[in-house]
């Protein structure tokens, strides 16, 4: 069974350490075109802050996120259709359904004129970027974590092993601690028990694919033709900045004028999980300059 350490105290499983976070939300739907329903999560009290996850994710992409940021925000989290408790979509989706869907649930749960920012990892960064058209006045600033988006290069995955065709637990676990290794996480030393926990559960529960949903995006233009505030996150060693976050950065910085970025050293892609502490103080520190103007 998989063990972790939580803060030096006693071992939990992460089966125990995710139900205990969960327990602590507040659960709400929302339907869908098609006819599903989208399950969210809420944690906290203070400004709204929706927090949308990566491909293959859930409301667990940012498990080591929600406690934390729940202190200072409404935390609103939803699985997206597809994903973890979820619904299936409708076949062939685009990116601007997914958007609108996920626009028009926040819209129905903190109700019509509220006012909120969002954090959008990876493929939730490409969905927030295509969410200002459909949010009415709601969405007042972004913030993209692991942006790569910036027609700077075409995305490719690097090389990773077919979990699915594991026969075994344990064939199961080492495909997915390898995939962790070449997509998600720099350091093999933080690919610990409640990483490979994660992979293995929200991998399992997603339905549809995230890559072909993303060929339908229109970014980086459609974020180039919104006054909300935007701001970026990313770690210095992300394998999908095919030709290094300097680049991004660059890039970024020549499309969007004065804006705030992060770039977390020594982490991957999954920059919150990886460097969680620096990854909150940095969403606290942009939701701050947006504030201030």
């Amino acid at each position: 069974m998989l063990d972790l350490m939580v803060n030096s105290g006693p071992a939990f499983t992460p089966t125990e350490l995710t139900g205990e976070i969960e327990a602590k939300s507040r659960k709400a739907s929302t339907t869908f075109d098609g006819g599903g329903s989208m399950t969210w999560r809420m944690w906290g009290s203070g400004p709204p802050l929706v927090l949308l996850h990566g491909g293959y994710g859930s409301w667990r992409h940012y498990i080591r996120n929600i406690e934390p940021l729940s202190a200072a925000f409404t935390l609103v989290v939803p699985d997206m259709p597809g994903f973890g408790d979820s619904d299936t979509p409708p076949p062939d989706i685009s990116i601007d359904w997914m958007a609108n869907a996920v626009a028009s649930g926040a819209r129905d749960i903190l109700g019509a004129g509220t006012s909120y920012r969002v954090v959008g990892f990876s493929f939730g960064s490409v969905i927030s970027g295509h969410m200002p058209r459909f949010a009415e006045d709601g969405m007042k600033g972004l913030i993209v974590v692991a942006y790569n988006r910036l027609g700077l290069w075409e995305l490719r995955r690097p090389d990773m092993k077919n979990w699915r065709a594991a026969k075994t637990p344990e064939e199961l676990e080492a495909a997915q601690r390898f995939n962790l290794g070449a997509l998600m996480i720099h350091d093999p030393d933080n690919i610990d028990a409640l990483a490979v926990y994660l992979q293995i559960e929200t991998t399992r529960r997603s339905r549809i694919r995230s890559l072909t949903i993303a060929k339908t995006h229109d970014l980086p233009a459609r974020l180039t033709q919104t006054d909300i505030p935007i701001s970026a996150i990313w770690g210095e060693h992300d394998v999908t900045l095919q030709t290094g976050v300097g680049d991004a950065r660059d890039a970024f910085n020549t499309l969007f004028p004065g804006n705030h970025h992060v770039i977390i050293n020594g982490a991957g892609h999954w920059v919150q999980y990886e460097a969680a502490d620096q990854f909150n103080q940095a969403v606290r520190d942009l939701n701050a300059k947006m504030d201030a103007g």
